[in-house]
């Protein structure tokens, strides 16, 4: 009986992998000729450096064609933005796999959707992500983030004790990192951003930024940032070789991870584009180009706890769109630095404040 069943085993797993190499051969999608083309990336910034050069570098050699930069919109084939000002975009629902390790769905269908039409391909790492930055030198007998966030302790109230620890004021470039007014925002019973002074989870958080900002002392004060020890910024715009910096998501009030924010970036395809499936070949090698340089780079400088964390979280993340209108930091700085409540500051916000839709 033992045989027989080993037997039939064997043989199921010689069909199935027969089957495999049948499917790979009959569904295999054959590789796309572009050979000959000239391909043209606009960008309003430059972007013709690091990654993104490699990665068109790499479509040339993959499809035997050339690539340029330019900065005249009206011959480009493939164009970087932000937004969600679609009127000049091509739908791409028919080149692309929205499944695709390549690119991020959550961000996609946040900002790159409309209709049900799919306007651009965007990627976590193609945006600055907001994290947190520490410097654990200056945690001398103190706790540092990270042996809070292990305990399941990375809270709002473990981070103003932290602070008092630290015996100084720790110092927040407002104006480097939305990470305070991002956790204002909700998604309303529309899925759209919003900003509700009204609910508890808002008012929660108001006092917790009063108490960064007036119980504190924190202030905009990015001038010596590192020395104090803490500062929430972009961490693509920190991690560098030989930094011996440690780095962790901003802390939520319970203590679970939370969501990660970015800004929103991301490739299109302009309507008047020749080749559009070129173009998109175009972008999937620039993103992936993108991710392997950068991962590559957090793996080498941050610790093999901080990376390993970032790893895991990076896969939920909120994409911070730039049409939303959201609460400058300076609101909170004026209100809260003169000694406002959380209410006094909700009534100035709600009433005749410009910013607030």
């Amino acid at each position: 009986m033992k045989k027989k069943v080993l037997i039939i085993s064997i043989i199921s797993i010689i069909l199935a992998v027969a089957i495999a190499i049948v499917a790979i051969f009959v569904f295999k999608k054959e590789k796309p000729d572009f050979s000959g083309l000239t391909l043209k990336i606009y960008s309003s910034i430059d972007i013709s450096a690091g990654s993104y050069l490699e990665g068109a570098k790499n479509f040339e050699e993959e499809f035997g064609c050339k690539v340029e930069f330019t900065d005249n919109f009206e011959e480009c084939d493939l164009f970087y933005s932000s937004g969600e000002d679609f009127s000049q975009c091509m739908p791409l629902n028919d080149y692309i796999n929205p499944r695709s390790n390549t690119y991020t769905k959550s961000i996609m269908d946040q900002c790159c959707t409309e209709d049900g039409k799919i306007y651009g391909l965007s990627h976590t790492l193609l945006g600055k992500i907001n994290y947190c930055v520490y410097n654990p030198d200056q945690f001398d007998n103190i706790k540092i983030p990270y042996d809070y966030y292990e305990s399941g302790d990375w809270t709002w109230d473990n981070f103003l004790i932290m602070s008092d620890e630290l015996n100084s004021n720790v110092a927040v470039d407002w104006n480097a990192s939305y990470i305070n007014m991002m956790h204002s925002l909700f998604l309303d019973e529309n899925n759209e951003p919003t900003f509700d002074y009204g609910t508890q989870e808002q008012v929660e958080w108001l006092n917790f930024v009063r108490a960064l900002i007036y119980d504190r002392g924190i202030v905009d004060n990015s001038e010596g940032a590192y020395k104090v020890g803490f500062l929430p910024q972009l961490v693509l715009d920190n991690v560098e070789s030989g930094s011996e910096m440690r780095y962790i998501a901003w802390p939520t009030k319970t203590g679970k991870d939370g969501t990660i924010f970015v800004d929103e970036y991301h490739f299109c395809v302009p309507k008047f584009a020749k080749n559009p499936e070129a173009s998109v070949e175009l972008a999937n090698c620039i993103i992936n180009s993108c991710v392997d340089t950068r991962m590559a780079l957090y793996e080498e400088n941050m610790t093999k706890e901080d990376f390993k964390l970032f790893k895991k979280q990076i896969k939920n993340v909120y994409c911070y769109p730039y049409h939303t209108d959201y609460v400058p930091a300076s609101e909170f700085i004026n209100d809260f630095i003169r000694g406002k409540t959380v209410s006094e500051h909700i009534f100035n916000v709600k009433n005749g404040a410009e910013h607030i839709k």
